[in-house]
């Protein structure tokens, strides 16, 4: 008998576990609960915080709302029915978080209707470990990542608004780089210029945000 065979036999259907060692939380919404339990010891193996899993859209309702997780994997195929897409409909209402979608079948019609919930990742069932691992680790990222992205370029034409001169869009490129703490050099490869290019646009960002460094630039756009 399997360990996660043995685990859901110590669980019910309407409990739920979770694990404390990660510094995330991860929703399993899977209704054969023997892939369930397998998907969350997995993750557990691999050092997340796992919620669930949950059998069906009510327990997942409940289990979301109370916990609060910053990603959800879902069965599209729950009970028979597509309804692992409602579900992800009501997570981009009512809980954003990136969604991984599990399913059995790589149908072109159901996936155009996934499409819809635009989810970070799909996997195909049956998947590894590291398929799991690659799968939450690229949703994650990928998900926050953009939306880091986004309060940057936020920060940046704040900013711009209020200078006499403003910024073109190769210096707020520079700028966006530079706060990765990225240095001349390595800037010049990313957007395929010359280092003296690169300087050349610092000095012109530093003159027009009325900064002497990349520190007091950095801390005045993203810090103060």
């Amino acid at each position: 008998m399997s360990l996660a065979v043995l685990r859901l036999f110590t669980i019910s259907k309407n409990s739920n576990y979770m694990t404390k060692s990660a510094n995330f939380k991860i929703l399993v919404v899977e209704d054969d609960a023997i892939i369930g339990g397998d998907i969350a010891l997995t993750l557990e193996e691999l050092g997340y915080e796992v919620v669930g899993p949950a059998f069906n859209i009510a327990e997942s309702k409940e289990y979301a709302l109370e916990y609060k997780p910053q990603l959800a994997i879902l069965d599209i195929h729950l009970e028979n029915n597509n309804d692992g897409i409602e579900l992800g409909h009501w997570f981009n209402e009512n809980l954003p978080v990136p969604i991984i979608f599990l399913t059995a079948y790589a149908e072109e019609k159901i996936l155009d209707k996934a499409k819809e919930v635009h989810p970070m990742y799909y996997l195909l069932k049956p998947f590894t470990k590291i398929n799991l691992k690659i799968a939450v680790e690229f949703a994650y990222i990928n998900y926050y990542k953009r939306d880091i992205e986004q309060e940057k370029i936020s920060s940046i034409l704040r900013l711009n608004n209020y200078l006499e001169h403003s910024l073109t869009k190769s210096e707020i490129e520079v700028i966006k780089l530079l706060e990765t703490g990225m240095h001349n050099k390595e800037i010049a490869q990313t957007l395929f210029v010359s280092e003296n290019t690169i300087k050349t646009h610092l000095k012109n960002i530093f003159q027009k945000t009325y900064t002497k460094n990349r520190t007091s630039l950095i801390h005045k756009l993203f810090r103060g």
